[in-house]
């Protein structure tokens, strides 16, 4: 029997501590309260195992586990409620009868949320340990793996990564997504910025070394050819990024099936690999294309003065804001089962291609719900439709379990970015960025490997894992947030320099005391790694 399986990538950079509005701490309960929390209510409904798996980056679960989420989550749900309250007024006093019925669904749906348990990570800890989904990992801070500058980080990113996983959940993930689901083989690399060589070893390598069992890449690292690319519906200066890279030359190399995992090993353990699925891909992600794009469903961008909530659908993916329509509730929600059954025939064509295969449709999160705010009402249907069908849900891990692969394959290099290679997390525009990461990570190393205060030591790991965030040169490139970004990015490598030149002093004063708590409580994230982990 052919099997479909979902995977939705969790991730949020590290914002707790780090401003409030519109790219702090809103970042993360936007995507909690239109995200997260519908999912787990979804999920928590229905019976089953294996019925999808959740991705949750460290990072992610660091600040789910912060002190102070909680509360802040509930101010920001209260304050989204005051202002559904106060829309529901305005709306009451002008007769809009409309305008009436939408405000109070916002009211009942922040209600709803404040009502329920707000212990997230708890709720999908739930989940995975019932085996209801699967839950894999990933690099620490979601750091771009393949320009990394030294091995040593690249294994501090996932060992970090991988110890952050079992101090939560009690054991050690499956699998790994890799940020941006981008790989690099073993070769002679030469270092973008110092033009420094050096032979590197494979990401597979470390997978390996910690017991990762398998990772996911994009359909064209498996099948050959051009990138798809998953991005490029969202943001549309990747439009103009992925222009510079239509000219780069590629390796012709045999083509292989996305519907089967295979093997990748520079090691004595090799790991396994699974391609994405560009049909189910495009079908969800694209918002002029795909289901999101429907009339019916709510849309995103136009949101109401000064409470910022919605009361409009899509109507034409291409139409004005101005042309947009009211939002009616009851036809999105029919909307949802036709294409849910659609997703479910899309899927039952393919596997009828196909010899007892794999389907792997892997996601962002954040697009049902945040993007697609009835996207986690589609993933329960879709997991409802799949119960009738000669095609079952599963996970990745468990498949293994079943069918491990017997065929070894070489990978090339690559990522699911718009264009296939590293070009949006390193172009003209965000060189300066890896010129202050490579100049950390050295100055790391040679911290790790000598004596020293190891308090400091253990904070200025800290802040090279959040200046390795992929986040920082993918906000940039596309211009979405890249005031904040280029901020954290200055942030962090002041911060690190700082604390190396308190390292070299002999006595700390009083000011130098402060400062070491101020960074402590800021970044109270990966709080138990050491220095040794880049010996």
């Amino acid at each position: 029997m052919t099997k479909i399986g979902i995977v939705l990538h969790s991730h949020i950079p590290y914002v707790m501590g780090h401003g409030v509005w519109p790219h702090g701490a809103n970042y993360l309960m936007e995507a909690v309260s239109e995200s997260y929390l519908p999912l787990l209510e979804v999920l928590e409904s229905i019976d089953g195992e294996n019925l999808l798996t959740f991705s949750i980056t460290p990072v992610l679960l660091e600040q789910l586990l912060h002190p102070e989420f909680e509360a802040t989550l509930k101010s920001y749900l209260e304050e989204r409620l005051d202002a559904a309250i106060e829309d529901y007024h305005y709306f009451r006093r002008i007769g809009d009868e409309q305008g009436e019925v939408l405000s109070k669904f916002w009211i009942d749906f922040y209600e709803k949320q404040l009502l329920s348990n707000l212990d997230i990570a708890g709720r999908f800890k739930k989940l995975y340990l019932h085996g209801k989904i699967e839950i894999i990992t990933s690099a620490a801070t979601h750091g771009y793996l393949p320009l990394l500058g030294y091995d040593r980080c690249v294994d501090a990113q996932i060992k970090v990564g991988i110890k952050a996983f079992e101090r939560f959940f009690g054991k050690r993930a499956d699998g790994i997504w890799l940020p941006e689901c981008a790989y690099r083989p073993s070769y002679e690399w030469v270092n973008p910025v110092t033009g420094e060589k050096s032979k590197r070893e494979g990401i597979e390598y470390f997978l390996a070394k910690y017991g990762i069992k398998y990772f996911i890449v994009d359909s064209h690292l498996i099948e050959g050819g051009e990138a798809v690319g998953v991005y490029i519906e969202r943001f549309n200066a990747l439009r103009l990024l992925y222009e510079r890279m239509k000219g780069e030359k590629r390796v012709e190399r045999k083509a292989l099936s996305v519907y089967t995992p295979y093997l990748v090993t520079t090691h004595p353990s090799p790991v396994a690999v699974f391609g994405r699925d560009k049909r189910t891909g495009l079908q969800v992600w694209s918002g002029e294309h795909g289901y999101p794009g429907d009339e019916w469903y709510l849309e995103f961008h136009k949101k109401r003065f000064p409470s910022g909530h919605r009361y409009w659908r899509v109507t034409h993916p291409k139409c004005d804001l101005a042309d947009k329509k009211i939002y009616e509730r009851k036809r999105a929600l029919e909307r949802i089962k036709s294409h849910a059954y659609h997703f479910r025939t899309l899927v039952e064509e393919i596997a009828g291609r196909i010899d007892d295969g794999f389907i792997l449709a892997p996601y962002d999160t954040e697009l049902f719900g945040h993007w697609w705010f009835e996207g986690p009402l589609f993933i329960g249907e879709v997991i409802e439709q799949f119960k009738g069908s000669d095609v079952s849900v599963d996970t990745p891990g468990n498949y293994l379990k079943e069918r491990m692969p017997e065929e070894i394959i070489n990978l090339p290099e690559g990522s699911w970015g718009k264009g296939g290679f590293h070009w949006i997390w390193f172009n003209e525009w965000t060189e300066w960025c890896w010129d202050k990461i490579y100049t950390c990570e050295r100055i790391m190393i040679d911290v790790a490997n000598s004596k020293g205060d190891e308090r400091i030591k253990s904070l200025m790991a800290r802040e090279l894992l959040l200046l390795e965030s992929s986040d920082w040169e993918f906000l940039i490139s596309t211009i979405s947030a890249k005031d904040y970004a280029e901020n954290r990015i200055i942030q962090h490598y002041e911060d690190f320099m700082k604390l190396y030149e308190l390292l070299k002093k002999k006595e700390l004063t009083e000011q130098d005391i402060k400062y070491l708590n101020f960074i402590d409580e800021r970044d109270r994230v990966f709080t138990f790694v050491k220095a040794d982990y880049y010996v």
